[in-house]
């Protein structure tokens, strides 16, 4: 696909729009990555759950890392997507010439996308099962100032 299609491709569900090397390679790069002490064999890319074709574009990412002990891991990764314009630098996943794919964590705008599922219990009907959002009982919708920010070091729960 030319890389200007990328963004409309991911806004599509596309699960080969994304390099999965590149994704592969950040995901096991990521502190929450749980498996980084086992050699993954094959990183694939099983669904893409498009929740805003805006811009940003953003998604979840239905991933899975396969081990050479033929066991696996999926991980929900959040992806957005801007015009290589916008100068966004971070979180990268991957880019080309017209876009950049990056952890939608890091965006604010990408982040209200996720709080408004959660708020409105959003349920996406997709091939391979659901997905469903689910906020806290009894914490609220986020307020129009609510802001989120990325944690920055290890947490221990």
């Amino acid at each position: 696909m030319p890389p200007t299609d990328l963004a409309r491709a991911i806004a599509a569900g596309d699960v080969d729009a994304l390099p999965k090397d590149a994704l592969a390679t950040w995901a096991t790069s990521q502190r929450w990555f749980s498996s980084k002490l086992r050699d993954v064999r094959e990183f694939n890319v099983l669904d893409v759950v498009v929740l805003s074709t805006d811009d940003p574009v953003v998604a979840i990412v239905i991933a899975e890392a396969r081990f050479g002990a033929g066991t696996h891991d999926v991980y929900q990764i959040p992806i957005a997507v801007r015009p290589a314009s916008s100068g966004w630098d971070a979180g990268v996943i991957c880019s080309n010439a017209d876009h950049v794919v990056y952890d939608a964590l890091l965006d604010e705008v990408a982040d209200a996308v996720l709080a408004r599922h959660l708020a409105d219990s959003t349920e996406i009907d997709r091939p391979g099962g659901c997905v469903r959002f689910h906020g806290e009982p009894g914490a609220g919708a986020p307020g129009a100032s609510a802001e989120a920010r990325a944690i920055g070091a290890e947490q221990s729960n």
